[in-house]
């Protein structure tokens, strides 16, 4: 087994042979504290003792320990918390929704990025442990409602391990849509804990109860 740091992605990558069978994600948060938020292993290699990646890391990165303290500075390592906004949107109401809800957590202080579902940052998305995933309501205007675009929510990388909200965005009637793309982003690994049907003519009252939502998962710094 090696550890290799790549600073491209941000994170330490444990090979065994070629393979990639395990990453911890980093930020060099300021000049003494480093930042490790998500160690992930992969699903085939579980329960091989890969998780020892984070103390892989910890031994050859110079200057830090195991517990996360910097031995030049003497500074704990700092647990962040990051969050991305995915949307898809026709009319932009979606998007407008996205940047409500970012603006919102940016206030108190997460992180966050926002992505159309069509150009995602993967940085971005390694490095979150919250996931907000939106899209507007297709279908019939009473009944059949549905996520919009739906092959491209099921598209979307695997979000295994990360604490998801989903919204859609509608006009007259929402339906189920919100639960049918609760089941998407569920589909792709994520633990969903809330969803939230957005009106297109009072985003910002809507998003403000999404926000709401979210931050209750937040622990307090």
């Amino acid at each position: 087994m090696e550890v290799r740091r790549n600073e491209q992605r941000g994170r330490y990558e444990l090979f065994d042979g070629n393979a990639v069978v395990g990453i911890a994600d980093y930020r060099e948060q300021a000049e003494d504290v480093v930042v490790m938020p998500r160690t992930e292993i992969n699903p085939d290699r579980r329960g091989q003792g890969l998780g020892a990646v984070r103390r892989r890391v910890h031994r050859r990165t110079p200057g830090v320990r195991r517990d996360g303290r910097r031995l030049a500075a003497g500074l704990v390592e700092k647990r962040s918390v990051n969050a991305v906004v995915i949307w898809e949107s026709v009319t932009g109401t979606t998007r407008k929704a996205a940047n409500l809800v970012a603006a919102g957590l940016r206030a108190k202080g997460i992180e966050t990025t926002v992505n159309s579902v069509t150009r995602i940052d993967h940085g971005a998305l390694s490095a979150a442990s919250i996931v907000i995933v939106g899209s507007w309501t297709d279908g019939l205007v009473f009944f059949g409602q549905k996520p919009g675009r739906q092959s491209r929510l099921w598209s979307l990388p695997y979000l295994t391990g990360k604490q998801a909200f989903v919204y859609c965005t509608y006009a007259v009637d929402a339906g189920r849509a919100v639960d049918k793309l609760a089941a998407i982003v569920q589909s792709r690994g994520a633990d969903v804990l809330g969803g939230r049907k957005v009106h297109r003519f009072h985003l910002e009252r809507d998003c403000a109860a999404l926000l709401e939502q979210i931050l209750q998962t937040v622990p307090a710094s």
